[in-house]
């Protein structure tokens, strides 16, 4: 969970939720930028967590050239057991899908320091406080 005490800055997470919620770019340029300079143990755990998610998801999809059209349902079972105790809920494969499936429609262009296993664990930090 991430706080305005721990980065000392406004609301971080506040203003990255509300450009999920929203389906809107980030209104601040700097966010971004700051995105892997505030980063919680919990956030940085879900961020590390994705991006393996994503490298073991290339592999097993490479002969298709990552085509895969239930790729929600992959990364949930490959998920699933990992990010309950990170989140310390006791999400459903199905919950997780649908995550998964709203936030790659709201997903706003990223940058080089903002990445999408980055903006997923925003999200899921933030859902689950």
């Amino acid at each position: 969970m991430l706080k305005e005490k721990r980065c000392g800055r406004a609301s971080l997470a506040g203003e990255l939720f509300r450009a999920i919620i929203h389906h809107s770019e980030f209104t601040n340029p700097h966010t971004i930028r700051r995105c892997t300079n505030n980063m919680t143990g919990q956030i940085d755990q879900l961020s590390e967590l994705f991006r393996d998610a994503g490298k073991a998801h290339h592999q097993a999809f490479f002969a298709t050239d990552g085509d895969d059209p239930e790729w929600p349902l992959w990364y949930a079972e490959y998920l699933i057991d990992n990010v309950r105790p990170i989140l310390g809920e006791e999400l459903t494969v199905s919950e997780l899908v649908y995550h998964l499936v709203t936030l790659s429609k709201r997903q706003p262009v990223f940058t080089e320091s903002c990445t999408w296993p980055q903006y997923y664990a925003y999200y899921f930090s933030e859902q689950y406080k």
